[in-house]
């Protein structure tokens, strides 16, 4: 979403480009979620909605396990009060500042960035997620809701489980106003080959479910696969 707007101005979804669904696999769908016209007029609804039912148009939440930022230091760095835009590069891209500034207001146990989130813990599969959603919802109501979840269920291999949970977090979501951004998982460079094979059968599912309800997705896979050592630390 293009242009998130500073704290107190109404939330709105603005076309970015023409958004060309790749006709190949879920690997092929762009990094950064382009939004039709269509798609636009869904989310600007959704936030309508939202914002009646008093979502907080400076807040977004975080919904997974360790990766989504329960206590990610990319994401938990960000908010803190000594975090240098100029000395981390931020100032490079001009047109982030201002989401910068607008998603670092308070919310409870400190921003958007920094805060602990009740639906995201390490360990967790999308069940976890599922139970403790609406909780967090309530807890900082947000405009937006960014959801990576997948990796732990590989436990179960059933992707019909992951699919289901999917789509009620993402249900839970549009039914209060929030606007969900999903996001493929990442590469498993630990796990045997059933464990790799499982990355490739859960982002299938989450560009299916984002396809179904017409909401972004954010292939963070793409982002990171290309990286040294798949953008994964030793350890």
């Amino acid at each position: 979403m293009a242009n998130a707007p500073r704290a107190g101005v109404r939330l709105s979804a603005e076309q970015l480009e023409a958004r060309t669904q790749p006709a190949g696999l879920w690997s092929d769908y762009p990094v950064v979620p382009t939004i039709d016209g269509a798609m636009a007029a869904r989310l600007r609804e959704v936030a309508a909605r939202g914002a009646e039912q008093g979502n907080r148009q400076d807040v977004f939440a975080k919904f997974g396990d360790s990766i989504t930022g329960y206590a990610s230091d990319s994401f938990f760095a960000l908010g803190q009060t000594g975090y240098s835009p100029a000395a981390n590069g931020l100032t490079n891209y001009p047109d982030l500042l201002d989401e910068f500034a607008t998603y670092r207001s308070p919310v409870a146990g400190g921003n958007s960035f920094s805060r602990l989130s009740t639906g995201a813990f390490p360990g967790w599969a999308s069940s976890n997620v599922v139970a403790t959603t609406p909780g967090e919802l309530a807890a900082v109501r947000p405009a937006i809701s960014l959801i990576m979840v997948g990796t732990n269920d590989a436990v179960h291999l059933d992707h019909e489980l992951l699919r289901a949970n999917l789509r009620q977090i993402v249900r839970m979501n549009l039914d209060r106003g929030v606007i969900p951004v999903l996001s493929t998982i990442p590469p498993n460079t630990t796990g045997t080959g059933g464990l790799q094979a499982w990355v490739n059968t859960a982002n299938t599912v989450v560009v299916e479910v984002a396809d179904e309800f017409s909401v972004p997705v954010w292939n963070y896979w793409r982002a990171i696969v290309g990286l040294p050592g798949q953008g994964m630390e030793d350890g």
